[in-house]
């Protein structure tokens, strides 16, 4: 009995470990299933992807190739009409040769096909012009779309004017703009009115910065007036104009009722004496220069024969801006007056003004007279110019 029960014990071991190593070769089985399954599943993979990659190396390709056509085919495109004529004899001479049964002319994007048993022997040169003009219409309206996708620089000319972006205007004030333009220091031009001598020219010469003279038409009281300025490059006319008060004028002084036949002739006399002036400015004439029809007249005359005005603004009524602007006469206007007071600190206190103008404005005008206080405050005040340039008249901006 004890052996049957040992031999059963045995047994019953030894199908236990038949049945583990069975399952053990089934769940190794089932791995080597697995695994095997990923391997195709990544060859798969591989594959698909070198077929994907070739695929759009091969679309490139042909879009390479399809680009080069469209160059090829534009660079036939690019015909005008002006060579109409000579396409039509072309034509004409493949024609009345040998043609075979198909033959195939390529003219720009369109083919020229000429069956040889469909054509007519007795087909004539009219047939032919009106077939190429209905195709040269026909490829004008497709050459557009070639040259669009044509690179920039196989394209003979833009098909679209170039657009350049604008650029911000900044406004300026008009004192800056002035600076900015000269690119220099603001500007003071002083002026030495009533000048009729010798010797007022030389002690005006003699300052160390320049001055402009205005002089006196000669009278006879002043005589040589006209002659001292000969020699004096810029110098200006010192036009009598008529004042509030008639007691001490120049003789020969514009009056408002003077006719324009009368002040052309006073205006082409002083022309004939002063040939070098351009810049004539008023003496007294603060009655004058407040009249309309009276600053018309003049304005209108000096427009003619060329002339700038500077108004020495003896009226705060003046109207002689006005009329300047009416006949597009170049103007100008005094900013200061220097000497309205013969003193020293007052023709000073007069110039620091006009100095301060010149700086906000970029230029300013004084007039003084040829007072020998005058002169001798201008030749003692250089210092207050340090920051400004002296100037004569005609390098002021009008």
């Amino acid at each position: 009995m004890q052996k049957k029960k040992t031999t059963s014990k045995k047994t019953t071991k030894q199908n236990y470990k038949k049945l583990k190593a069975n399952n053990k070769n089934k769940t190794m089985s089932y791995i080597n299933k697995v695994i095997i399954a990923l391997i195709f599943v990544i060859i798969a993979y591989l594959i698909n992807n070198i077929f994907l990659t070739s695929s759009n190396d091969n679309i490139k390709h042909e879009k390479t190739i399809t680009n080069q056509v469209i160059q090829e085919e534009t660079s036939l495109a690019v015909i005008t009409h002006d060579k109409y004529e000579e396409k039509t004899k072309e034509l004409e001479i493949e024609y009345v040769h040998d043609i075979p049964e198909k033959q195939i002319i390529q003219n720009k994007t369109t083919s020229f096909i000429f069956e040889d048993k469909k054509t007519e022997e007795n087909e004539t040169l009219s047939q032919i012009k009106q077939e190429t003009k209905k195709i040269l219409i026909k490829e004008e309206k497709t050459e557009d779309k070639i040259i669009q996708n044509i690179p920039v620089d196989l394209k003979e000319t833009p098909k679209e004017p170039m657009v350049f972006p604008k650029k911000e205007i900044v406004k300026k004030p008009k004192e800056e703009i002035k600076k900015v333009i000269h690119n220099t220091k603001p500007m003071l031009a002083i002026l030495i009115d009533d000048v009729s001598t010798s010797r007022q020219v030389k002690k005006i010469q003699a300052l160390p910065f320049d001055v402009t003279m205005a002089f006196l038409p000669p009278t006879p009281r002043h005589k040589n007036s006209a002659k001292i300025a000969q020699n004096i490059k810029v110098h200006m006319i010192h036009l009598p104009l008529e004042a509030g008060s008639r007691s001490a004028e120049e003789e020969n002084t514009l009056h408002i009722e003077d006719s324009i036949e009368v002040i052309e002739k006073r205006i082409k006399y002083l022309k004939s004496i002063y040939p070098k002036v351009k810049y004539i400015n008023n003496h007294t004439g603060s009655k004058f220069t407040s009249n309309e029809k009276a600053m018309d007249r003049l304005s209108k005359v000096l427009k003619k024969y060329n002339y700038y005005f500077l108004d020495s603004r003896t009226s705060g009524k003046t109207v002689a801006k006005k009329y300047a602007k009416k006949y597009d006469l170049p103007f100008l206007s005094r900013n200061i007056f220097l000497d309205n007071k013969q003193d020293k600190n007052y023709i000073q206190t007069q110039l620091k003004k006009a100095i301060k103008i010149a700086k906000r404005r970029g230029s300013a005008i004084a007039i003084g007279h040829p007072h020998s206080i005058t002169i001798k405050t201008l030749s003692q005040s250089t210092h207050l110019f340090k920051d400004i340039q002296l100037v004569l008249i005609n390098k002021l901006d009008i």
